[in-house]
């Protein structure tokens, strides 16, 4: 769960990360906050399955696919694109999830308590281009000019993802790769550590 504060904290450094694009990003950012993409969680039922989770996770893959970037491509690409695949990469899911309200019992009292939550817009107005890769990817080709690097990044940076010649995109396009790794470490790596260093030890 995050606070209130911590969520505001995530949202002005997503901004911060924005504006390296260079330009004006009023637009988007208005189109963010009518779709509450910074309350939004990033799954409902696994990773940052709570309310700000989505953002947390773009700021969070931006800082590693920076350093990975660094150390397997230095020089090879610039922060504001690799900005733009941290940020844009999951933005569908800001309008594939909608606020709603869940019976939850309390394993304590043994009572049905009802609890703000979230579940997957099934309404037949919801904006959908296809899966969440490829609609994340064409949402971002509505604010930015869009290389076939960083359309492959978006569409198959998830390592959930799965392609006919997924081996030879990886070759073709290593930013995929590197998106993948950011990914990797942001779901595996940096959540366990952050387990680790707040879990007493024996």
């Amino acid at each position: 769960m995050l606070t209130e504060p911590q969520k505001f904290a995530n949202k002005a450094r997503f901004i911060e990360i924005l504006a390296k694009l260079g330009f004006d990003i009023t637009n988007i950012v208005r189109d963010l906050e009518s779709a509450l993409y910074f309350d939004k969680p990033l799954t409902l039922n696994s990773g940052r399955s709570y309310s700000g989770g989505l953002c947390e996770d773009a700021i969070l893959h931006f800082d590693e696919l920076v350093r990975f970037a660094n150390i397997y491509c230095p020089g090879r690409y610039s922060e504001p694109e690799l900005a733009i695949v941290s940020l844009f990469r999951n933005v569908y899911r800001a309008w594939l999830f909608i606020p709603c309200v869940k019976n939850v019992k309390n394993d304590l009292t043994g009572t049905w308590e009802t609890v703000a939550g979230f579940k997957v817009d099934d309404s037949p107005n919801r904006i959908t281009f296809g899966d969440n890769s490829f609609s994340s990817m064409i949402i971002a080709s509505n604010y930015v000019n869009l290389s076939s690097e960083l359309k492959m990044a978006i569409q198959y940076g998830d390592p959930r993802s799965n392609f006919t010649d997924m081996s030879e995109i990886l070759r073709r396009y290593p930013l995929v790769a590197l998106t993948r790794l950011a990914d990797a470490a942001v779901s595996y790596l940096v959540t366990t550590n952050k387990y680790i260093e707040e879990t007493p030890q024996n």
